[in-house]
């Protein structure tokens, strides 16, 4: 036998459907979800977490872009990670947005990464800077989901969340934002806590000794002269690209 709608029912589903949806209307009414997605949509009623799927679901078939780059570990994701940690960062107010940061003269890296990325974004000009946003809910939710926070956009400094396999790309592209390479040094420069990690990691991997440093703030430099670390370095850098 059909169960009627009594009035204290009708009133739940037309006031809260739009917040709490379907699923959870049915558990506190002992109602199906069909009932209640077909008693709501008889008033002319959407859900707000309909919207957000489909919302979600435009967002993953986005044209402007490689919306599933961040989906799983890749070398070229994580260069693209290494440019974000060094001069990245996410906006989530309106929209949720990553936003990379330049000076003019490497205006290079910016393209780099929107070719990796598949994306047609285009590069601004604000003063001496070059930026990009690039604006996806899917792509950035997977960023922050599977990667970490990048450090100006926490208030906890956040390590990358990526397997050492994964450093050399990682580090070449921090260093093509915010580095400096030649024959006569090599540095990097950023979030103190992000360096530390990188420096040890460098280290680690590549067997060089100590390098210089300098702080300012929150931030650090790390350098290296020595010619044997330059080498050492510089072949570990040029084979992960």
């Amino acid at each position: 036998m059909r169960r009627s709608w009594m009035p204290g029912e009708r009133k739940r589903v037309l006031e809260r459907y739009s917040l709490d949806g379907p699923a959870k209307l049915a558990a506190e009414l002992g109602r199906s979800v069909d009932s209640i997605s077909s008693f709501a949509g008889r008033y002319g009623q959407k859900s707000l977490r309909s919207r957000e799927r489909q919302a979600a679901s435009r967002s993953r078939g986005s044209p402007s872009l490689n919306t599933r780059f961040f989906d799983e570990p890749s070398r070229h994701g994580a260069f693209v990670l290494g440019v974000i940690w060094a001069c990245g960062s996410i906006k989530t107010k309106h929209g949720k947005v990553l936003r990379l940061v330049v000076p003019a003269d490497r205006r290079g890296v910016l393209l780099r990464v929107l070719e990796l990325m598949d994306s047609k974004h285009q590069i601004q000009t604000y003063d001496e800077r070059k930026v990009v946003e690039i604006c996806n809910a899917y792509l950035v939710s997977t960023l922050l989901d599977r990667f970490g926070h990048p450090p100006s956009s926490s208030p906890e400094p956040e390590l990358p969340w990526i397997g050492s396999e994964f450093v050399p790309m990682f580090a070449s592209g921090h260093l093509q934002a915010t580095g400096g390479r030649d024959d006569t040094h090599v540095r990097w420069s950023g979030q103190k806590d992000v360096i530390v990690w990188l420096a040890d990691e460098i280290r680690r991997q590549t067997r060089a000794g100590p390098p210089e440093e300098d702080r300012f703030g929150g931030r650090l430099t790390i350098r290296w002269r020595a010619q044997s670390d330059l080498a050492g370095i510089g072949r570990w850098l040029d084979e992960a690209l």
